[in-house]
């Protein structure tokens, strides 16, 4: 072990023994469960190991849980020595931070603010503000899409949400864990009815450029 990883296991250790760092408070991961990702409520990913090396992509998928966030790319530069790898020697990062707390979803703790960039000797590239992020239409039709829209979608989110079910179920399998409540938070989309309504839409299409044709 390094200097940087003995000076971060401690300080970690402390952290946790003066609640500097904790898990993520329950009104968040209840709100988790209300928005949606991929297919899938952000409460799914941040489970069984589902957030590990999808740092950029969790942070971003948690802001949508918050009134007022900032959604941060920068650098871990203490970890980075302490995990030497040649890649990566900064560990870029990303993760949500408010003007208390930083919400890790790689180490799903909530961190004291001045702590965090303490221990971790934090760089920060930029910061997204929830006001930037609500300006994009795209995040503002995510942010808004609910369990039915998913259920009733024939497009990607049902693919996904299809296939998280699968993941979830083959990890049940190979681990022999319950993950009922994992799964009760996945919209149920019957793929069979998603590719009849696809093939219904693709005949229609059809049939209207066939109208099209001969009324030239």
């Amino acid at each position: 072990m390094n200097l940087s990883a003995l000076r971060i296991e401690r300080l970690y250790a402390k952290g946790i023994m003066k609640g500097l760092i904790q898990d993520f408070p329950e009104d968040l991961m209840e709100e988790t469960k209300k928005h949606f990702y991929c297919g899938s409520s952000i409460y799914v990913y941040l489970h069984e190991g589902l957030s590990l090396g999808k740092c950029y992509d969790r942070s971003y998928a948690l802001t949508m849980c918050f009134d007022k966030c900032n959604l941060i790319r920068g650098a871990l530069t203490e970890y980075g020595k302490a995990k030497r790898n040649p890649d990566d020697p900064d560990f870029e990062h990303g993760w949500v931070e408010d003007d208390k707390y930083v919400y890790d979803t790689t180490f799903l703790k909530r961190f004291d603010k001045k702590f965090y960039y303490k221990l971790f000797k934090v760089r920060v590239d930029r910061a997204v503000s929830s006001d930037e992020l609500n300006n994009d239409p795209k995040y503002k039709k995510m942010k808004a899409t609910t369990r039915k829209d998913i259920e009733n979608s024939i497009g990607l989110d049902a693919t996904n949400a299809w296939l998280m079910k699968q993941v979830l179920e083959l990890k049940e399998k190979n681990t022999g864990k319950d993950l009922s409540h994992l799964k009760a938070e996945v919209p149920n989309v019957d793929m069979d009815e998603v590719n009849r309504k696809i093939d219904e839409k693709c005949k229609e299409m059809m049939k209207k450029k066939s109208n099209d044709r001969e009324d030239r």
